[in-house]
């Protein structure tokens, strides 16, 4: 008798084509882009990638990327990097960057990821470390074309005189 109800509850849900979702349900925006909002600023400055670098206000010679959250890891995925995940890290200065290799699926030995995301809705507020604070710096190398280097927040200095210091944020696409 069971068995024949389990065959009956199977052939109509392979006739309905779709498996039944509750109704008032929605699935959850799975990728981000991340934002720097700036004190004053009604809009973040959209990040960017230069080769393995996060920066933004470039306008050639950078890619879009997008992230998705694994546990305490951020993987980055970018038509740059031919859609492939890969980790975002800071390095001990706190400059963002973007390893060769993608994020864990969970904690290694030895290795824990460093990102938080606290909120609810389109917008979260991104933390590295437990810090919310994230500024930007004039690249160094290429002052004119490198665009604005991103960090996170480490210690009790800036990596540059007179930063640009603000929030970063993951939004729903």
């Amino acid at each position: 008798m069971i068995k024949q109800l389990y065959i009956s509850l199977i052939s109509t849900l392979a006739l309905a084509g779709t498996p039944p979702v509750a109704c008032g349900s929605s699935t959850p925006s799975l990728s981000y882009t991340l934002g720097l909002l700036l004190p004053g600023a009604s809009q973040s400055q959209t990040l960017q990638i230069r080769r393995d670098q996060i920066v933004y206000g470039l306008s050639q010679g950078f890619s879009d990327f997008e992230v998705t959250f694994s546990g305490n890891f951020v993987n980055v995925i970018s038509p740059g990097f031919n859609n492939e995940p890969r980790e975002l890290y800071s390095e001990c200065d706190g400059k963002l960057l973007v390893s060769d290799v993608a994020a864990p699926t969970v904690s290694q030995e030895g290795r824990k990821g460093t990102w938080t995301f606290v909120g609810e809705g389109n917008q979260l507020t991104v933390q590295n470390n437990g810090e919310s604070i994230f500024y930007s710096c004039p690249n160094p190398n290429e002052p004119i074309r490198g665009g604005q280097q991103v960090y996170a927040k480490t210690g009790d200095s800036f990596a540059c005189p007179n930063p640009a210091v603000g929030t970063l944020v993951a939004m729903k696409k």
